[in-house]
Formats: structure tokens, sequence, C-alpha cells
């Protein structure tokens, strides 16, 4: 089974977890959670959670409006794709994991955790979610994001893997 590596600057894994969707049904107002449940009817992972239902925007790496046109542009022309909001995030190997860490954990205290999944998952640049100025860039930035390709022109590349659910937490990396 392939394996992966994430950050947890949440705190909220163990070993042997199973990360999951999880389906709310307790969404003020009731309108609000009949939306949610046609996007998402078998739920949201934690990143979906975290951005799209509660939206906590301590653990950002992007804004809100950049999540959901990536989100409609994934629905509109790459629907086979894995939605970030359905997503377990990983990096390929342990330097890059590091690397996230340095780069996203100002306290440099997150643990870097080994997942396990029966997938290869889906791997794009996360920089395309940072690197941008007009409309029109960013609306090329999230085609070339979900066709997993980079830009012609000088981009940045940090290469993310989106695992679909189940996702096992296998124990600590370091």
């Amino acid at each position: 089974m392939p394996r992966f590596y994430t950050v947890d600057r949440r705190g909220t894994l163990h070993e042997g977890q199973t990360l999951g969707l999880t389906r709310y049904d307790d969404v003020t107002p009731a309108v609000l959670q009949q939306h949610l449940d046609v996007l998402f009817p078998d739920g949201v992972a934690a990143h979906g959670a975290n951005n799209f239902v509660s939206a906590d925007a301590r653990f950002q790496v992007t804004d809100h409006v950049i999540e959901l046109a990536w989100e409609n542009v994934r629905r509109a022309h790459f629907p086979t794709a894995p939605s970030r909001f359905q997503s377990v995030f990983a990096v390929d190997s342990l330097d890059e994991a590091r690397a996230f860490r340095t780069a996203f954990d100002p306290t440099g205290t997150a643990k870097i955790w080994r997942l396990e999944t029966e997938h290869d998952g889906f791997r794009v640049n996360m920089e395309l979610l940072r690197t941008h100025v007009s409309a029109l860039m960013s609306s090329h930035h999230a085609h070339c994001y979900w066709s997993q390709k980079s830009p012609d022109y000088e981009v940045p590349v940090t290469w993310e893997v989106l695992l679909t659910p189940p996702v096992q937490v296998l124990g600590l990396a370091e």
C-alpha cells in the first residue's frame, strides 16, 4: 500500500487512527445544512470541516475564496478529481514534510505522521493556490492545479498529495 507523510499542525492525529469523512447534521440555519448535504452528501474531511463548514482561519495555507473557487472549477471541469474538502493532505517524503512544517508551522513543533492508503493519491502543486494576481491568472492556476500541470511561466512547485479517505495513521515519522 502507498505510504505518505503529513504534518499535524492541529495536534489531532494519533497512531492507529483512521481518517475519514464526517457528516454534519447540526448546521444552522437549516438552509445551510441542506446546502452542505447537497454538495457533500458523504461528508467532509477535516480540511472541509475547518475550511468550508466552520471557516477556522488559524491553519490556512490559502483563503476561503480561493478554496471555494478551486472547488467550483473542480466541479465544473474536473469532476473525477478528489475534492480538497474531502481529502487528507500529504506529501511523498519525510523531507517534503519537514519543508512543509518549516514553511507553515511557525512554532516548528507540529508532529509528522506516516500515513497509508489503498490509493496512489492525486498530486498537485499547492503553490498554485497562492500565486495569483488577477482573476484570469487565478482561473488559469485552478485549471492547472486540477489538471496536475504547471503553467508555462515561472511558478514555484510544492507538491501535495490529496488522499481519498479512508487513510490510516501508522505512527510518528520522527
